[in-house]
């Protein structure tokens, strides 16, 4: 009986590895060293949204378990945002509008002026100029439109000033507003975006339909199944000019109701639809399914001839081996925690050419339920514990009659 007591224990308190994912691909052979792993498309539905559910084990040939430490890298480009100190040296006004002058200290260019207002719902076109000695003022920009929207059905704000880089050591922001535009902050950056390579996922479905009272025109596409996206491509065939507030949402949650289905969705991005620009938004990664995209058409007449483009990152694990395994790489589990490797303190050791390791057909981790042992299989072993409570029962009943 000890023994079937200590089976049952062990039992109940083993966990076996297997059992905490759904799914699991096989790694092509590999030896020790390092190397690279970039990830199916079909796997970003079964992960969790930050990707920390994924892991590489391996079975040596003396059946023992190893974890290769991995590095999640993407494509992303490096982006490096540089503020310059200046001081604001002048605000006036003239019939015409509103002037301010910034003073930039050091040596640094700019490209981007980012703006706060007191005012919450302005659309001014300005016009940005500079001048080494605030004689000489040169245009950088002009009829650059910013505007704020805040009303029961739209919530927009585009106040950044984008411009060719420049060493001009003043800037002169006009605004063509009749009132105080009340200017609470500015900021002087250099923005220098490294290079980013994207993969494309095809949009399977593109509705479009007219919100009249808004006076906005939604799109809403949807992709073959739920991909990490981080770029999106308006394209217009219609040849008039047009300069439109975009805000770009994604699809959060779903749920079933008697009416039907309904979709909550949240705010991804905003920007500016342009008929001079490339049109092309890129945002921080989101795993997701489906886009809405919403444009604020004001007084216009409404855009049409869509075609969109979507993209995201790609992702791809850097990982060491330091033992000779047949390796898997397994996902989907729901109470994942991100690993903590010491290889993410070391990225510098990696060497610049990595061999690949290709992962194979997804196979799905059936969880075997765990029968506990009956721990009185055998009759004989249930009569023998009855008889001996009878016994035992028999025995004080006894002892408590001699004692009285």
């Amino acid at each position: 009986m000890t023994k079937k007591l200590l089976t049952l224990l062990l039992l109940l308190s083993l966990n076996g590895f297997g059992q905490d994912y759904a799914y699991k691909r096989s790694l092509s052979a590999a030896a020790p060293g390092w190397y690279k792993i970039d990830l199916p498309v079909e796997i970003f539905a079964k992960i969790k949204p930050d990707m920390s559910d994924l892991r590489i084990i391996g079975f040596t040939a003396e059946r023992d378990t190893v974890e290769a430490p991995y590095i999640l890298r993407t494509s992303r480009g490096r982006e490096e945002i540089q503020q310059v100190s200046f001081r604001t040296i002048n605000r006036t006004r003239n019939k015409k509008g509103y002037f301010y002058t910034f003073e930039r200290s050091g040596k640094t260019t700019i490209n981007q002026i980012t703006t706060e207002f007191k005012t919450e719902d302005f659309d001014w076109r300005i016009r940005l100029e500079g001048s080494a000695d605030q004689r000489d003022w040169y245009t950088l920009t002009q009829d650059y439109r910013i505007l704020s929207l805040k009303n029961n059905e739209t919530a927009f704000k585009f106040t950044d000033i984008i411009f060719p880089e420049s060493d001009f050591r003043f800037f002169r922001l006009f605004i063509p507003a009749t009132g105080d535009p009340g200017l609470q902050s500015a900021t002087l950056s250099r923005i220098i975006k490294g290079k980013s390579t994207f993969r494309s996922y095809p949009v399977t479905d593109l509705e479009t339909h007219e919100e009249r009272r808004a006076r906005q025109t939604i799109l809403e596409a949807s992709l073959k199944q739920p991909v990490p996206v981080s770029y999106l491509k308006l394209t217009v065939t219609d040849s008039i000019d047009y300069y439109r507030p975009t805000t770009i949402k994604y699809l959060a949650d779903s749920f079933k109701t008697d009416r039907g289905w309904k979709y909550r969705y949240r705010r991804l991005a905003s920007g500016i639809l342009d008929s001079r620009g490339e049109n092309a938004f890129v945002f921080p990664a989101i795993t997701t399914q489906r886009l809405k995209i919403i444009i604020n058409n004001d007084d216009n007449p409404p855009l049409h001839t869509w075609k969109t483009e979507v993209r995201g990152y790609i992702y791809t694990l850097v990982t060491r081996v330091t033992q000779p395994a047949d390796y898997y790489l397994y996902y989907g589990r729901a109470n994942g925690k991100r690993p903590a490797y010491d290889i993410i303190r070391f990225a510098e050791s990696i060497p610049d050419s990595l061999d690949a390791l290709t992962p194979g057909e997804e196979r799905l981790l059936v969880k075997k339920a765990v029968k506990s042992p009956a721990l009185f299989e055998n009759r004989y072993w249930l009569w023998l514990m009855l008889g001996l409570i009878i016994v035992l029962l028999g025995w004080f009943s006894i002892r408590m009659m001699r004692n009285a």
